[in-house]
């Protein structure tokens, strides 16, 4: 059996052409702009009994067709203007499809291409049922291991139903299969409300003071510059977002649902604002943005619209600022005054809050908001209990819908009309959590580490909702080992014992006739530095300077600094830079707070260091004196936790203050450089 539609939905005349509601509209304008983009289709599966008459599966389709106006309904343009047509009876696109033969592999792809099939909105279908006979699933076979289940796969477009009513055509399609099959009445009441009726009553309080109070409310929580988020993506975004999606489980055990519901009855708020806080503050932590804008659709139905198959679902905007790094239960309590403030205005429609604001648009994004938490809702006719197989497609989860025994089956293959979109339930005291995502933007793992942020999240605030935001842990604890013990694991053997000169040392003996240093013309050998930085500790020496002794340096990069640097090392002091360049200030300073015994430079620079008191050597004018002492090592005491050298800082954010280091430190710099960069 094989109703698939290869053309034109087959139509009876219309019985009724109304205008689209607004959000219908805006799904429009998009279909338009991207007729082949699948980013606003609903795809739902489940697993049925192989022995299921199919049928009859058929049969009850159709007839929930009947029932509802909206899945035999075609939009079309008439005299320029939008409008939708409610037909007396309308083709379902229901197909058979025997899976018997195929591998999991094959029927991943058949899902895969199902799910994305774009739809045709003026000519039909915008939903269609695929039926894959057999099919191999795991873990799912008869008691007695015969023939496998049925997997069934309802895709509809989001112009005519959203996920509410994919829960109600779930409950209602089980009732009305048991009547085909047992002649049971299906007891299904009738509908007090149809679209329609949802759409006067829109465009009637727009047209009225409603709509006024209600802009006003949103203009001023969108007030002022609008951020556009600026999370971390794995790739660049694509002109035009493919759609596809994916969707990534929050593991969530009891312990850490019990305390998130102790932690909302603590602080009087709905459990999802906990969630919803949570959320909001690990995209700030994620993005360093203090202004963070999520989305929080609203059901939109009223009590008579509860059973209506349509598209009602409406975004809204809760809004955060993270500023003055409020704490958590601070955050909490702002994001459950918003939601409760907006609950009032919460039917105005999304699309004129972004038409009012005229934001740059732009197709590879959408407008105002990129990030989006999901509370599931479910319509009564599903118990509670069964809302988390749902949202997470437990297939090891059998839900008892009028005698259908239906297993969910999680789709990999989602869509994704936002960059991120967090779904969460409540069922039988757990807490089912999944974050859909776009893979045009990003990968696996990095939504698979973002989930695990947000559960170490999530652990923090029950612990320590009174903590600062930024004060929070959100990073799971076998990263945080990686990151704390596992890559600072660096300990290596070195030469502890010696002192910086003496690592110089070892290379003359090694290589005495290479090039050490060089400098326009000149240069010299390692043999020749050596000698030359030797008698400059001779000579320092004989003026008093041993360990820890601070000695000035104030020369221009040159064959001379490198020679002044070793030669107060070798005699055991530690070199303090003083660059000839640095304001006035600063220089004296310096020589104020660090008060060396000795200051090397040259004839042309004295003029930099007024007001010094002490020994100044010019390196220049007293080089005849400095080349009649001894070339060879000299003798010091100076061991590894003497002084090698004293800096300062900047002083940018006050007083420069000098910083000393001592020859062990600089000693293990070096050689651990050395290691891992080659010889120095």
């Amino acid at each position: 059996m094989d109703s698939r539609s290869t053309g034109k939905t087959n139509v009876s005349s219309f019985l009724h052409e109304y205008p689209l509601s607004r959000g219908q509209a805006a799904l429009w304008f998009l279909h338009r702009m991207a007729p082949e983009s699948i980013a606003y289709n609903l795809a739902g599966a489940a697993t049925i009994p192989g022995d299921t008459d199919v049928e009859a599966l058929l049969r009850a389709f159709r007839r929930l067709a009947e029932r509802h106006p909206m899945l035999r309904t075609l939009f079309a343009t008439q005299h320029g203007e939008l409008v939708q047509r409610e037909y007396l009876s309308i083709d379902v696109a229901f197909q058979c499809t025997d899976a018997s033969s195929w591998n999991t592999t094959q029927l991943d792809e058949a899902l895969a291409e199902e799910t994305y099939r774009p739809f045709d909105l003026e000519q039909g279908p915008t939903w269609r049922v695929v039926v894959f006979q057999r099919a191999p699933l795991p873990k799912v076979k008869d008691a007695t291991g015969g023939s496998r289940d049925h997997l069934v796969l309802l895709t509809l477009h989001h112009m005519i139903g959203d996920l509410w009513s994919i829960g109600t055509i779930l409950s209602e399609i089980a009732a009305l299969h048991r009547e085909e099959t047992t002649g049971v009445s299906a007891s299904l009441k009738p509908l007090r409300a149809s679209y329609v009726d949802h759409v006067n009553e829109e465009s009637e309080r727009l047209a009225g003071l409603p709509g006024e109070t209600s802009w006003d409310y949103w203009r001023t929580v969108v007030s002022g510059e609008l951020p556009s988020s600026s999370l971390p993506t794995d790739r660049s975004r694509l002109p035009g977002p493919t759609g596809r999606g994916a969707g990534q489980p929050v593991l969530l055990d009891r312990k850490v649902s019990d305390g998130l519901r102790a932690l909302a009855e603590k602080y009087h708020v709905a459990l999802y604002t906990v969630l919803l806080a949570a959320f909001q503050s690990l995209l700030h932590r994620y993005t360093g943005q203090d202004d963070i804008l999520v989305g929080f659709p609203k059901a939109g139905r009223r009590p008579s619209t509860s059973r209506v198959v349509g598209y009602f679902v409406n975004q809204t905007v809760v809004r955060a600022d993270f500023t003055e790094n409020p704490r958590f239960v601070d955050l909490l309590l702002r994001a459950q005054k918003s939601i409760k403030e907006g609950a009032r205005y919460d039917w105005y429609p999304f699309s004129l809050v972004v038409q009012h604001l005229q934001p740059d648009r732009d197709l590879s994004h959408s407008p105002l908001i990129q990030a989006v938490f999901s509370w599931q809702q479910a319509p009564r006719l599903i118990p509670r209990e069964n809302i988390g197989p749902i949202v997470w497609g437990q297939l090891d989860q059998t839900i008892d819908r009028d005698g259908l025994f239906v297993r969910p089956v999680h789709l990999a293959h989602r869509v994704a009309p936002f960059d991120l979109m967090m779904l969460a339930a409540e069922a039988s005291g757990d807490l089912a959590v999944t974050i859909d995502y776009a893979p045009d933007l990003f990968d696996a793992a990095t939504i698979a580490r973002m989930a695990g942020c947000y559960r170490t999240l999530l652990e923090s605030v029950t612990t320590a909702p009174e903590q600062p935001i930024s004060d929070l842990n959100i990073v799971p604890g076998p990263e945080r080992e990686q990151l704390t013990v596992d890559w600072n694991a660096t300990a290596a053997p070195y030469p502890a014992h010696i002192c910086l000169h003496q690592l110089f040392e070892q290379q003359v003996e090694r290589t005495p006739k290479a090039v050490a240093v060089a400098s326009g013309e000149e240069q010299l050998t390692y043999r020749q530095l050596n000698q030359r930085a030797n008698q400059l500790a001779h000579f320092l020496q004989s003026n008093g300077i041993g360990p820890d002794s601070v000695v000035g340096v104030c020369l221009e990069p040159s064959v001379q600094l490198v020679i002044a640097l070793l030669g107060i090392l070798k005699a055991g002091g530690a070199y303090l830079p003083v660059d000839p360049t640095f304001p006035e200030k600063r220089l004296s300073f310096m020589l104020a707070d660090a008060r060396p015994a000795v200051l090397l430079t040259r004839q042309g620079l004295r003029a930099h260091m007024p007001g010094f008191t002490g020994a100044l050597v010019c390196l220049d004018a007293d080089d005849d004196i400095l080349r009649t002492q001894a070339q060879t090592n000299p003798a010091s005491p100076t061991t590894p936790d003497h002084l090698a050298y004293v800096i300062y800082t900047s002083g940018s954010t006050g007083t420069p203050k000098g910083v000393t280091l001592a020859h062990r430190g600089v000693v293990n710099l070096l050689v651990r450089l050395s290691t891992r960069d080659g010889p120095l």
